[in-house]
């Protein structure tokens, strides 16, 4: 049997690019630097933007670029009961919703949210410009689905001047009392010893839902509230957010 011949080395990748040119080995250095810096593309879908559910009316529906659905309920829930006024109950939710390759279906999994067992695909009506659900209904696509919520900021308390009011991105709220019978129109004064709370919300799109029970006597459950002209509209008053300088 004839020996094998032995197999020659492969050379690293440092060897091969010494020996190219200066300028085709900068190049190509260049060019590996840049693809693994790069950031992936994000995932976008027909299916993203902000809607109008009739079947629920003023409740917020958003869909992002990646098929997740969000959306705030009326506590009790039932079919035809919107979120007309800010300090209703209600409740904030999220599903992700799975859309298909060809970007003509979304599959929606109701029962992740209330376990309803409701799962169906919806598809996007071109001509009515909406998400079309196998019952018939159309949800209305207002615009395009928005990263960023006008919500977050620092706020003016009508019912509380001078105090801390702060939501937070994340939905978290923040705040201090004054010191005292906490009673409307109590402020908080500099050089007080004020309480401070924060509190767990969720937002979506320009609706805050937050339950105040931690710090409150009367206890009601998480409560909606309306962002709307720089203004956020809660069951106790208003909140005007501040003007960055």
């Amino acid at each position: 049997v004839a020996p094998v011949a032995p197999v020659a080395p492969v050379a690293p990748v440092a060897t091969e690019l010494k020996t190219l040119p200066t300028l085709k080995r900068a190049l190509l250095t260049a060019a590996l630097c840049v693809s693994l810096q790069q950031p992936a593309l994000s995932a976008t879908t027909i299916f993203s933007g902000v809607y109008a559910d009739p079947n629920h009316p003023r409740c917020e529906r958003t869909i992002d670029d990646h098929g997740v659905i969000r959306g705030v309920d009326p506590v009790p829930f039932s079919r035809g009961k919107g979120c007309g006024f800010p300090g209703r109950l209600a409740a904030a939710w999220k599903i992700q919703g799975k859309v298909s390759s060809d970007d003509t279906r979304i599959f929606i999994n109701f029962d992740e949210k209330d376990g309803s067992g409701e799962a169906f695909d919806g598809v996007f009506d071109g001509e009515r410009n909406g998400l079309l659900l196998p019952d018939g209904t159309l949800w209305k696509k207002l615009g395009p689905f928005a990263t960023t919520s006008p919500i977050p900021g620092d706020y003016d308390d009508s019912s509380h001047p001078g105090c801390v009011r702060r939501v937070l991105s994340s939905g978290t709220v923040q705040g201090e009392d004054p010191p005292g019978l906490l009673t409307p129109g109590s402020k908080c004064v500099p050089g007080d010893i004020t309480t401070p709370w924060e509190l767990e919300g969720s937002i979506v799109g320009n609706q805050l839902v937050v339950s105040f029970d931690p710090i409150d006597e009367v206890k009601q459950g998480p409560i909606l509230a309306q962002f709307k002209d720089n203004t956020l509209r809660t069951a106790n008053g208003l909140w005007t957010k501040k003007i960055a300088p």
